[in-house]
C-alpha cells in the first residue's frame, strides 16, 4: 500500500512540475506549441506596428517577432488557435516583400521555406501589397498592403523565465 501511495504522490508531483514548467517556459499570456511561444493580439495594428509590439516583448535573452510559419502543423495550431481568439478574418504574420518585390522574407530572419499561399497568390494585385496575413477561414495566406489594421501573432523561443519555475 506504501507503494502505491509513493507512487500516486510522485505522478502528481511530476504532473505539477510539467504544467507548472509549461507556463514558465510561456507564461501568461503566451501559448506554448513545439519548442516556441506565441502570443495573439486582438488589437489591430498595421504590420510595422505589430512588428514593433512584438519586439517590444524581448528580452534580454530571447527575441519576439511577428509569427514565422515553417511547417503545416504549425499553421493548423496558428489558425485554430487564432479562430478561437479572433473576431476578425485576417491575421498578421511575420512574412514580406517591403524590400525587394517577389523576395519574401521572415521578420525573425528564419528561412522561408514553407509556403501556404491561397490559390493566384501572392498577385500583388493593389500597389504595395508587401506584407501577408493568415485568411483564417481557410488557413491560406494572402498579400496585402501593410497599412492595414488587423490583430497579430507574436513568437518567441521558450524560456525559463524565473528562477522559481513551478510558480505561477
Amino acid at each position: 500500500m506504501k507503494f502505491y501511495v509513493r507512487a500516486v504522490v510522485l505522478l502528481s508531483v511530476l504532473i505539477e512540475v510539467q504544467v507548472g514548467a509549461t507556463s514558465c517556459l510561456c507564461p501568461r499570456p503566451w501559448v506554448p506549441f513545439r519548442d516556441y511561444c506565441y502570443r495573439f493580439e486582438v488589437k489591430k495594428a498595421t504590420f510595422k506596428n505589430a512588428e514593433k509590439l512584438c519586439q517590444s516583448y524581448s528580452g534580454e535573452i530571447v527575441d519576439s517577432h511577428l509569427v514565422s510559419i515553417h511547417d503545416s502543423e504549425e499553421g493548423t495550431f496558428l489558425t485554430m488557435t487564432a479562430t478561437d481568439i479572433f473576431d476578425t478574418s485576417d491575421v498578421w504574420i511575420g512574412l514580406n516583400d517591403m524590400h525587394e518585390e517577389g523576395n519574401y522574407t521572415w521578420t525573425d530572419g528564419s528561412a522561408y521555406e514553407y509556403r501556404h499561399f491561397a490559390d493566384g497568390e501572392p498577385n500583388a494585385a493593389i500597389t504595395d501589397e508587401d506584407c501577408i496575413y493568415v485568411y483564417l477561414v481557410v488557413g491560406t495566406w494572402n498579400d496585402s498592403t501593410c497599412n492595414d489594421l488587423n490583430p497579430f501573432v507574436c513568437k518567441r523561443p521558450q524560456w525559463q523565465w524565473a528562477n522559481n519555475c513551478f510558480v505561477d
